[in-house]
């Protein structure tokens, strides 16, 4: 007798990860679950990519509220049909609204149902993490999954939080010409990339009219006939800021807390991230964590990647296939953008020592940019003792699509030299990867050496050709 409750798979989230496994199992008919309690599409369709870089766009493009908050709404709108319930159930998949609560190893609960099934995956994503503040109870404050839901503009507002989200919300406020103040508990944005690059764009953001708090505390916060009252301490002084909108961007937090992972003898982090090993399994090796959960990152392209990785192995026995994390890309999509792959140069000195090899070329050095007046930019290529790269780091028009050439070379700790031999089309933006590869052989092209060989050559064969 067939088990009507026993699955091939049971995905629990309706995110980039899970829909990606669902959608190709389900086709390849296997017998699919796929649990999800909120919102098809996940935090990317909902609240984080899809609606951010649509207010990014439409800020810039229009700098009007309106028009920038009904292009958000048509953009997902759009989108939705490609994550809907029905396309999935479509593919044959099971789709179940709910929570999932692990019972035991083999067992999850939704809606008071046992499932059961050969492999489980958990992809139930992050999303905003609160800090402790003095009177946040008693305010309204915006985070990434509501700030798309204000159906006026703000006359001002102020961000807590210097990292991705944070940065590019104050772009767009500031594009639509609201006065906007970022504060930030450290120095400098955007941690996780290049000091020097993100430095540069710190120095945009502020030349465009937007306040940065660095090295600063929120203590307090409270009600005020502005809005809201901003009690912040920095570099030694107390002060009160007024806005009338709040948003904290402090970084993320795992939405595993629901799911009893210690019933199905999952461990996981401090924080709530599931531990995972190279195939992507917890420590209950029929279940994997795939996405945000996971914390190797917080991205959608990595979760599709984790994604890829169970399916290659899970449903076509790839037992070669591994998460390689060393070619792994992210963008800022800021103005202009910040892109990163691989090491930075502070990262790779740090673990490769003071023979790590930095070669960069300007923006103002390709000719497309300044046809466009896009010259504020710098691409940087970190290269091992040997030549290999390491990571690129890029500040510039269009970084997260010129970044995507390198992506392949760090994976597979390539030279540069492999942008080299293709032809690129002029005048265009990429044209600045070619830029800076051959300043990596350029000492040696020029060399005394090489023009000796080249006039050897020259003589010996050079009539013949």
């Amino acid at each position: 007798m067939v088990d009507r409750n026993h699955y091939d798979i049971v995905i629990i989230g309706a995110g980039s990860a899970g829909l990606t496994v669902a959608a190709v199992a389900g086709q390849l008919k296997y017998k699919v679950a796929l649990i999800e309690g909120h919102k098809m599409g996940g935090d990317c369709l909902n609240y984080g990519c899809v609606p951010s870089k649509a207010l990014l766009y439409a800020s810039k493009q229009f700098k009007d509220f309106e028009k920038t908050f009904q292009h958000i709404n048509d953009s997902v709108k759009f989108i939705e049909p490609h994550d809907s319930k029905e396309r999935f159930e479509g593919f044959g998949v099971d789709v179940i609204e709910g929570y999932g609560q692990f019972l035991d190893a083999e067992t999850l609960i939704v809606n008071g149902e046992m499932l059961t099934a050969t492999k489980f995956v958990i992809a139930t994503g992050s999303r905003a993490f609160i800090p402790s503040i003095e009177g946040l109870e008693n305010i309204n404050y915006l985070t990434n999954e509501t700030i798309f839901s204000l159906d006026f503009k703000p006359e001002s507002i102020v961000i807590l939080g210097a990292g991705p989200i944070g940065v590019e919300m104050a772009t767009a406020f500031n594009n639509m010409g609201v006065k906007t103040t970022v504060i930030h508990n450290s120095t400098g944005i955007l941690k996780n990339d290049d000091p020097e690059l993100s430095e540069i764009l710190k120095q945009k953001m502020l030349k465009d009219g937007i306040e940065i708090f660095e090295d600063s505390n929120l203590l307090k916060v409270s009600k005020s006939a502005v809005g809201i009252d901003f009690d912040i301490e920095s570099g030694g002084d107390k002060f009160v800021l007024s806005a009338s909108h709040f948003l904290i961007a402090t970084g993320r937090t795992p939405n595993t807390e629901k799911l009893d992972l210690d019933n199905a003898d999952i461990k996981y982090d401090e924080r709530g991230f599931i531990y995972t090993n190279a195939n992507m399994q917890t420590d209950n090796k029929s279940i994997y964590a795939l996405g945000d959960v996971a914390g190797k990152g917080l991205f959608t392209h990595l979760a599709a990647y984790h994604a890829s990785i169970f399916i290659k192995r899970v449903l076509f026995g790839s037992f070669f296939a591994k998460v390689n994390y060393k070619g792994l890309p992210w963008t800022t999509f800021t103005s202009p953008e910040l892109a990163q792959v691989g090491l930075t140069e502070e990262h790779a000195k740090t673990l490769y020592g003071p023979k790590v090899q930095v070669f960069s070329a300007d923006f103002k050095e390709n000719d497309r940019a300044v046809t466009e007046d896009a010259m504020l930019g710098k691409v940087k290529v970190i290269l091992d003792h040997r030549g290999r790269t390491l990571g690129v780091s890029m500040l510039g028009k269009n970084a997260g699509e010129l970044i995507q050439q390198w992506t392949s070379v760090v994976q597979n700790r390539q030279k540069p030299s492999k942008l080299l031999n293709q032809m690129y089309t002029y005048p265009t933006y990429s044209d600045i990867n070619r830029l800076v590869a051959s300043k990596v052989y350029k000492d040696l092209f020029l060399s005394s050496k090489t023009q000796k060989v080249s006039k050897i050559l020259f003589k010996l064969i050079g009539k013949r050709i």
